[in-house]
C-alpha cells in the first residue's frame, strides 16, 4: 500500500483569498449585467450570501430549470476563483510548495476538493500545477468534503495523514477513521478545530 499524505489547496499551498472573495466577482458580474444594486449588497455578506446566489440566477435565468442554474452557477464562480487567482499577489506558499515536493519521494501527495475534475484541472492549470498532485479526489455530484474524504478512503485506502484547511466535516470524519489531522492555519484564523494546528512550515515538517 502506498503512504499517502491528504491535502487541500486553498490554505495549505496557496492563499485562500481568491476562494474567498469569489462571491464578490459573482455578485459585482450579476450586477453589470443586470444593474440591479441589491446584488452589490451581497457582496459584504458574511456565509448567508447563498441566498443572494439563488436570487441572482432567479433573476437572470428564470425560465431555466433548477439543474440549469446550477450549472452556470457553478461555470460563474470557477471564473470568480480564477479571476481572483489572477489578482492575488504572491499567492502561492512557496514553501510549502517546495517542501511538499521533497516528500514526493516518499510520499503520494493527493488532493481532495469539493470543485469539479473539470474546474480543478482549470484552477491547477492557472497556478501552474498540473503535475503537482499524484491523485485528486473531486465532486462528481454535489457531495461535501466528508462524502468526498470517504470516496477517496473507499479507492485508494486510509491516508497516513491529513492536512485540511478551515472546514470542520473532514476533521471529524478523518479523525472517526482513525486518520491523523493537522489543521494548516498559515493564515492565522481563530477558531477551534479540535486537531493540532500549525502556522509555520516548519511546525508542519515535525509532523512529516
Amino acid at each position: 500500500m502506498e503512504k499517502v499524505i491528504l491535502t487541500v489547496l486553498p490554505g495549505l499551498f496557496v492563499k485562500s483569498t481568491p476562494w474567498k472573495n469569489a462571491h464578490k466577482y459573482f455578485f459585482e458580474g450579476i450586477y453589470k449585467e443586470t444593474n440591479d444594486k441589491s446584488m452589490l449588497m451581497w457582496m459584504e455578506r458574511g456565509e448567508d450570501f447563498i441566498k443572494g446566489v439563488n436570487a441572482a440566477m432567479l433573476k437572470i435565468m428564470p425560465k431555466a430549470t433548477e439543474q440549469e442554474r446550477a450549472e452556470e452557477t457553478r461555470k460563474r464562480f470557477l471564473e470568480a476563483i480564477l479571476k481572483g487567482i489572477k489578482l492575488t499577489p504572491s499567492l502561492k506558499n512557496k514553501e510549502i510548495i517546495n517542501c511538499f515536493e521533497k516528500l514526493k519521494s516518499k510520499y503520494k501527495i493527493a488532493l481532495i476538493t469539493t470543485s469539479r475534475l473539470e474546474a480543478i484541472n482549470l484552477i491547477l492549470e492557472e497556478l501552474e500545477m498540473t503535475d503537482f498532485f499524484d491523485i485528486i479526489e473531486a465532486q462528481v455530484r454535489d457531495e461535501n468534503q466528508n462524502q468526498i474524504v470517504e470516496k477517496f478512503i473507499k479507492r485508494c485506502g486510509k491516508p497516513l495523514l491529513f492536512i485540511g484547511g478551515d472546514r470542520n466535516d473532514a476533521y471529524y470524519f478523518c479523525k472517526s477513521q482513525g486518520i491523523k489531522c493537522v489543521y494548516a492555519n498559515l493564515e492565522n484564523k481563530d477558531g477551534n478545530k479540535d486537531v493540532i494546528s500549525i502556522k509555520t512550515v516548519e511546525e508542519l515538517k515535525s509532523f512529516l
